[in-house]
């Protein structure tokens, strides 16, 4: 079983429809520019999108966001209890080192305790790293010993946020689904892996009111024909669509109509939806496209034959 992009742990349960058994008329009122799903459109093919660009639109980025300026704000603050830290350092320093030597010989073992530790930064420039030192001796502050590691983790929170946010910014692959009306097929790819099936062949089910659609490709190490399904990128937020349903039914449409009619029965140029200014994922076709694409559906045509 290839799972490409599944929402339930269980997606070959679903029961399946034919696309090309659905009879519901297209809605052309609708505009194109409303439909979350569609990336691209023209007299040959469309592209539909998954939920990943959300995902890192709608979540990674924003949580990216808020860490890294939280992790600045810990930073800043970080920097000015240094700062101002080493100045009342340096100043109890040049305290202890004033009153030394008329002080020490009558003091008590415990505040001779004390002068000997600020003894090694008498008569020199304390500097940044002399206080940290100092600090994290828990022989001057008091509850500073074990501080580092509550920093240290308190740092890392942030850092490991950042680090999980920035790979699926930067590495989740881009997955869309090419709705080919010219070769009548219907495919997705990711991690050079192909899944695709033939518009005749096709099917979508729901696990809830999300929509799957169900795919065929080849397993890499024995051959074998195995399923793989899809999540498209169907929005419940349209302003023009008052259900999930609905939006799910006007994906069926959708496709039924650019295969059977073609562009012109949905719009009378061609769309493209812009793409973000910074987009770094990227998702190109397996090298071996054209032969995965043959192999795949010579196999369906086969399980088709001795299914019959």
């Amino acid at each position: 079983m290839a799972s490409l992009f599944s929402g339930t742990n269980n997606p070959h349960k679903i029961e399946m429809n034919l696309f090309k058994e659905d009879n519901d008329n297209y809605n052309s009122s609708v505009k194109l520019k409303d439909f979350d799903f569609l990336n691209e459109l023209n007299e040959d093919e469309c592209e539909i999108d998954s939920p990943n660009r959300n995902i890192i639109k709608n979540m990674a980025i924003p949580i990216f966001i808020v860490l890294f300026f939280s992790f600045i704000y810990l930073l800043h603050d970080k920097c000015e209890r240094i700062y101002y830290g080493t100045i009342r350092f340096e100043e109890s320093v040049k305290i202890y080192e004033k009153d030394y030597d008329k002080e020490y010989s009558v003091v008590s073992n415990s505040w001779k305790e004390i002068y000997d530790a600020y003894k090694p930064y008498f008569n020199q420039k304390v500097t940044y790293w002399d206080y940290l030192k100092a600090y994290y001796s828990g022989d001057f502050y008091q509850g500073t010993k074990n501080a580092i590691y509550q920093e240290i983790a308190l740092f890392s929170m942030p850092l490991i946020g950042m680090i999980l946010m920035g790979l699926i910014i930067f590495y989740m692959p881009w997955v869309v689904l090419k709705v080919d009306r010219k070769r009548q097929i219907l495919y997705v790819w990711n991690s050079r892996q192909l899944l695709v099936t033939r518009y005749r062949d096709a099917e979508f089910g729901y696990a809830g009111t999300l929509m799957f659609l169900k795919f065929y490709c080849l397993d890499k190490k024995t051959g074998k024909l195995i399923e793989g399904y899809f999540k498209p990128n169907i929005s419940y937020s349209t302003g023009l669509l008052v259900s999930r349903t609905a939006e799910n039914k006007h994906f069926v449409t959708f496709i039924n109509t650019f295969m059977k009619e073609g562009r012109d029965a949905i719009s009378q140029t061609n769309y493209r939806r812009r793409k973000p200014l910074f987009w770094f994922n990227k998702n190109p076709l397996p090298a071996d496209f054209e032969q995965q694409v043959s192999c795949t559906l010579a196999e369906i045509d086969k399980k088709k034959i001795s299914n019959a």
